[in-house]
């Protein structure tokens, strides 16, 4: 009995490596406005953190800011660290300005590059998730890049990074003198063209949290039959990252971490478990007569079903795993069947 509390305790617990930004000094003045900005009351590093008790990596993964020589922003899977290079913000930064110039203060405008920056870092630590899990993916892996981006802003309700989109995607536009230089090159890039991410991005957040995206899609022209299907598309899209990263993803559907496991919970539990006789039809990770626990989490994560599941413990279910039932805990008090679902449910 102690070693499965223990193992319990183990597989609850388990010690992640995280990421951790670390800035270089900018090397030319249009760099260290860049740098500045990023570096103000240490948001950046804030946002990182919550990044790292959110995601599952094996290792840890630097972020180094500095300058490049050339605007980027890329995952290198030699050393496992993402590079996020001043000059692409920089560039960007005078871009907008430019363009917005007559419409937005410049607040407004750096507020829009340091959501870029953002989601940037988020595309690029996309890649890295991508790689270091081995997560399969099909289509492009920019795209898949995107959705995991999008998601994790919109699961942590950071809704500004993508609400900023129509102002930033502005910078990846080609123009006219692209266009004839380039042709139809630019239809074989890797990325998709900005228009179309842009639509992407509003539509997903439209999808999750229509009253916070509705003037955007408006703003971008976004169609009704395009709107229509947006709840649809956001599902999907979680329902795959919640299925291919699994226990990898820390964070429920609301944004909140799932709570590591105390050895005095595991030992509680434990005790439950033998007592109520589950662990004759169940395993942590294996499927016996009935499924795995983990399985079970796998499926249900992210969503409000704590009362179903209860339920379905206490009385009985049919055809939810297979063709044999699970027969119903009547005699077990209601507040132990919640412990244990919530136990469940968090690994």
């Amino acid at each position: 009995m102690k070693y499965l509390a223990f193992a319990l305790f183990i597989f609850a617990n388990t010690a992640f490596a995280d990421f951790r930004v670390v800035f270089q000094q900018p090397k030319n003045p249009a760099d260290a406005v860049v740098f500045r900005l990023l570096g103000e009351n240490h948001a950046l590093e804030e946002f990182v953190d919550t990044l790292s008790r959110g995601i599952q990596v094996p290792v840890r993964v630097p972020i180094i800011v500095r300058s490049c020589g050339a605007p980027n922003a890329y995952y290198y899977p030699q050393d496992r660290s993402v590079t996020m290079c001043y000059e692409l913000f920089s560039e960007h930064f005078q871009v907008l300005q430019r363009k917005f110039g007559n419409r937005l203060s410049s607040e407004e405008v750096a507020k829009a590059v340091a959501s870029e920056f953002l989601f940037a870092l988020l595309h690029e630590l996309g890649h890295a998730v991508f790689d270091l899990h081995q997560i399969p993916i099909l289509g492009r892996e920019e795209d898949a890049a995107d959705q995991f981006a999008a998601y994790f802003i919109l699961t942590v309700k950071s809704y500004s990074i993508l609400q900023h989109a129509p102002i930033y995607m502005e910078a990846f536009k080609y123009g006219l003198f692209d266009k004839l230089v380039r042709g139809k090159t630019l239809y074989s890039d890797e990325h998709a063209l900005s228009e179309q991410r842009l639509a992407n991005l509003v539509c997903w957040g439209y999808g999750k949290e229509p009253q916070q995206f509705q003037e955007v899609a408006i703003a971008i022209r976004m169609s009704q039959h395009r709107a229509s299907r947006c709840a649809k598309e956001y599902a999907q899209m979680e329902r795959s990252i919640r299925s291919l990263l699994g226990d990898k993803l820390r964070i429920n559907s609301h944004g909140q971490p799932f709570s590591p496991v105390s050895m005095e919970s595991a030992n509680a539990i434990g005790s439950m478990l033998q007592q109520y006789k589950c662990l004759a039809c169940h395993d942590v990770n294996a499927r016996k007569i009935g499924p795995a626990f983990r399985d079970i989490a796998r499926r249900y994560r992210g969503g409000d079903v704590e009362q179903q599941l209860i339920f379905n413990v206490m009385a009985g279910s049919t055809g939810v795993w297979g063709e044999v039932p699970a027969p119903g805990l009547h005699n077990i008090p209601e507040v132990d069947v919640q412990k244990m679902v919530r136990w469940i449910t968090s690994l």
